[in-house]
């Protein structure tokens, strides 16, 4: 038998790769705009990259705000940010389902910010599932 969770891979991380693995750090690489596929149609959205994924996720608005609050409004900024992906029930369209979301640490980000020779631990990219 095939394991039918397979039948439509995404190129995005969702809810569920998180909750199938466990919360999960992972290393910013890139922040870019793309166009991806909505309910209108194609739309821009922007999309992190994470070292060693081949998973992207796309920023809805609490997680782009959890990285702007920890890390400034210059996405540049937030390349090399160590971010944990955690899984948390959400309400969506009167409906409690599971979100994806972002957590970060606002003490090392500010110790950072004063102190740029400082770098984030690298993440043991084999730990990484996606």
């Amino acid at each position: 038998m095939a394991d039918m969770r397979q039948a439509f891979p995404s190129e995005y991380l969702s809810a569920k790769d998180i909750k199938e693995t466990g919360p999960q750090k992972v290393t910013i690489s890139a922040v870019t705009s793309e166009q991806v596929r909505g309910d209108h149609g194609l739309e821009d959205k922007w999309v992190l990259s994470f070292e060693g994924c081949r998973k992207r996720l796309i920023l809805n608005v609490t997680n782009n705000n959890a990285c702007i609050d920890a890390f400034g409004y210059e996405s540049n900024d937030w390349l090399g940010q160590v971010v944990k992906l955690f899984t948390i029930d959400v309400q969506f369209g009167g409906k409690m389902v599971l979100g994806l979301r972002i957590k970060t640490d606002l003490e090392e980000a500010v110790s950072d910010v004063q102190d740029k020779k400082e770098k984030h631990q690298a993440v043991d990219e084999s730990s990484i599932p996606f």
